[in-house]
């Protein structure tokens, strides 16, 4: 082709050896192209069933809870952790009245879930990083206390951040938590006991504090009978007890379904 164009233009020899060249570079540079600047294959386990609005720390493959969520989401869970302790901070800088007094700032279940959750998160963050810097050891130790942390992350998210958490506005963090890593409930008969002795735990400390400060953390104790008082406590312990029943459906819905759709993915590329 180019021996016709050249002849047709009438084009010098050098010319033609220019343009011989310049073919040969751009082969070149199609070949280089082609083998180096292609789109790389999506990681193993790359569910693209997932749709792409639930971020890329979501999308990846179901492991059982063994695994650690991709690098986004311990990031995420380092910036939830730094937030509860700047909450944390301001709370006690605040200066009201009722922080003076007997029992200070624990009285109040608001700030007792903020400290669950602190821990909770610092129990997350560094189950990360044991993760990481275990990866790829034959130690069985260390394989072994890194179960032990990814049981007791498991069992707190299940007993206390989401069913404490459930009345305040922390949810958000603890269901972003939960469509990012599979957490293990234990036996709901276990789950539940452990549930209401926090709750009944918790009622026995307001009514301490009422004993020795006479006054009651939350006014509406104030004015309602003692049989309505009764009532109310085991209308808490109760509804804390729905909350982790419901937590517990929560997870098992978002890890069943997902693991059905990458078996039908996996299926299916069979």
């Amino acid at each position: 082709m180019l021996v016709t164009m050249a002849t047709s233009y009438n084009l010098p020899t050098h010319c033609l050896c220019s343009l011989a060249h310049i073919r040969r570079h751009c082969q070149h540079l199609a070949r280089f192209r082609a083998t180096h600047c292609s789109s790389p294959p999506p990681p193993r386990g790359f569910n693209n069933s997932i749709p792409l609005s639930t971020g890329y720390f979501l999308r990846r493959k179901y492991d059982g809870g063994r695994k650690m969520a991709l690098i986004p989401s311990q990031i995420l869970r380092v910036a939830i952790l730094l937030s509860y302790f700047s909450i944390l901070c301001n709370y006690k800088a605040i200066d009201m009245p009722a922080h003076q007094t007997y029992g200070g700032s624990w009285k109040f279940l608001t700030f007792i879930d903020l400290v669950i959750q602190a821990v909770f998160f610092g129990v997350c963050v560094l189950t990360d990083l044991s993760s990481l810097l275990t990866k790829g050891s034959a130690s069985m130790e260390q394989e072994r206390q890194l179960k032990k942390l990814i049981g007791l992350r498991d069992w707190m998210m299940a007993v206390l951040a989401f069913p404490v958490g459930v009345h305040t506005t922390v949810l958000p963090f603890i269901i972003i938590e939960m469509r990012t890593t599979h957490h293990r409930y234990p036996s709901r008969s276990c789950g539940l006991l452990a549930v209401c002795t926090f709750a009944v735990g918790y009622v026995v400390w307001m009514c301490w504090v009422h004993s020795v400060t006479g006054v009651w953390v939350y006014p509406l104790l104030e004015y309602i009978g003692q049989t309505a008082r009764v009532l109310f406590f085991i209308c808490l312990t109760a509804l804390i007890s729905v909350y982790y029943i419901l937590g517990e459906i929560l997870n098992n819905y978002i890890w069943d379904s997902l693991k059905s759709s990458l078996e039908s993915d996996k299926a299916k590329t069979e």
